[in-house]
């Protein structure tokens, strides 16, 4: 299973549009709207950006890969305040960026975890490495960008 761990803001949307794109299947959540696309079944992966609830709840199994989106932690604020303005869920409680990075890769073993963040470049080589997959020829997904 993959699960896709970043919080909101951090390219959670951009990551499970790339692993649709590479072939996988599988369900997407966001916890600031509210809404995402689940599939039936479990299936390959799950990108939930408001794993930060109960992250320390669930266990990884070796087989596991753990992808956790980030971004600088300045203009994740920015835009989480931006995003605050527009949506009903002004008042969701979120954990400070760096402290939530921290706890992932103290949890999480290297060998299964991949710390990405896309605005600093890390798309297809970095992701498809990680998966062991070939880098495919389209364009890296931007959503919500």
């Amino acid at each position: 299973m993959i699960y896709g761990i970043g919080l909101p803001r951090t390219g959670s949307s951009s990551l499970a549009a790339a692993l649709r794109i590479l072939g996988y299947e599988g369900s997407s959540w966001c916890a600031l709207h509210a809404e995402g696309e689940v599939s039936p079944t479990l299936k390959e992966f799950w990108v939930d950006n408001g794993y930060y609830e109960t992250f320390g709840l669930f266990d990884i199994h070796k087989d596991d890969k753990v992808i956790l989106t980030t971004r600088n932690a300045d203009d994740w604020r920015a835009s989480i305040e931006r995003q605050r303005e527009h949506t009903e869920h002004r008042y969701l409680v979120l954990p400070d960026i760096s402290t939530y990075e921290q706890q992932v890769r103290w949890q999480v073993p290297s060998n299964q975890l991949l710390v990405v963040s896309w605005d600093e470049g890390h798309r297809w080589e970095k992701l498809c490495a990680f998966l062991g997959h070939p880098v495919p020829d389209v364009p890296f997904p931007c959503v919500n960008c």
